[in-house]
């Protein structure tokens, strides 16, 4: 197996908080938002740190192209069209803008956190892990937590769709391992890569020090499969700045091919896999959509703080 550590560009754009009252927050800075379990609710201490003028809720629906943010206004943006997302950035009227990524599903807070670096807005986001996930009621082989109800299926994330390569032999896949093995197995069905060409990632150290074992026994059978356990990569669940620079890596290393990163782990990881593709088009995102359980996390543990702007100041 590979070991890849990638801590040299986690501090200091990288910070860890009991909660997220404990974040310095500059003067007029903006939050966004979305609710969707208890450790993603906002409490009144936290916006008043903001102000109410300067909180914005982001609401989603299904259909994975569109988002509503009612406080600008109360009809559905298109998140494929970064004019309307440019318009709302506009709005703000920020130097500052701190997503709060921990509610909000990938086809919205990545598009959104785009438009804001690419509109010259300090652009931070916010994670906050949950205390504990829920346990499957009547769990399978390697399947522990109850997360999802279903997956709509591979599509692009808006503003993020790539030209595939035209040969599989161009293309290198990375799949960013979480608990559900479900996905990888989907994944593996729908590409169909040359067992050789798949470098998975799994999140080392974890959230918590079991969590690399769960993912393990979790993507045991595809991994195990498809002999990709050979090429394992490790990189700190938590920080998506170690992400970016193991992409780097594995770019360096595979010079004039098609990377396809499949953002089915961590949500760390998915924002350095969403701030590497901003910035290389030859990097192509893969992402199933998952329809999320409700009661899947209980409770709230360490906020983490990425400061985006920063770190793409100095890295790209």
């Amino acid at each position: 197996m590979i070991f890849t550590s990638n801590v040299k560009k986690c501090l200091p754009q990288r910070q860890i908080h009991a909660k997220r009252t404990d974040i310095a927050v500059r003067p007029r800075s903006v939050l966004l938002y979305g609710v969707f379990e208890q450790r993603s609710e906002i409490d009144s201490d936290w916006l008043t740190v903001f102000g109410e003028e300067n909180t914005y809720e982001v609401f989603s629906d299904n259909n994975l192209h569109s988002a509503k943010i009612p406080r600008f206004r109360d009809v559905w943006i298109s998140l494929r069209n970064q004019n309307e997302l440019a318009d709302f950035v506009s709005h703000l009227n920020t130097d500052a803008v701190y997503v709060d990524i921990t509610g909000l599903p990938h086809h919205i807070w990545m598009p959104v956190v785009r438009v804001c670096i690419e509109a010259g807005v300090e652009t931070n986001c916010i994670y906050v892990e949950p205390k504990s996930y829920t346990y499957s009621p009547n769990p399978k082989p390697g399947e522990f937590f109850d997360l999802s109800e279903k997956f709509h299926g591979f599509s692009p994330v808006p503003t993020f769709a790539r030209l595939a390569a035209k040969r599989a032999e161009e293309t290198i896949l990375i799949p960013l391992l979480g608990f559900e093995g479900i996905r990888f197995r989907h994944l593996i069905e729908r590409i169909e890569p040359s067992e050789r060409d798949i470098s998975p990632v799994v999140g080392v150290p974890g959230f918590e020090v079991e969590y690399p074992f769960h993912t393990y026994e979790g993507n045991a059978a595809v991994l195990s499969k498809t002999w990709s356990w050979q090429r394992v990569s490790y990189v700190d669940a938590a920080c998506p700045f170690s992400l970016f620079s193991h992409l780097e890596e594995m770019q360096k290393k595979s010079t004039g091919r098609h990377l396809q990163v499949a953002t089915i782990g961590t949500k760390p990881h998915a924002l350095g896999a969403m701030m590497f593709a901003m910035h290389n088009s030859n990097v192509e995102l893969l992402y199933d959509h998952p329809v999320r359980r409700k009661g899947r996390t209980k409770g709230m543990a360490r906020c983490h703080l990425y400061k985006v702007s920063s770190f793409l100041g100095r890295s790209v």
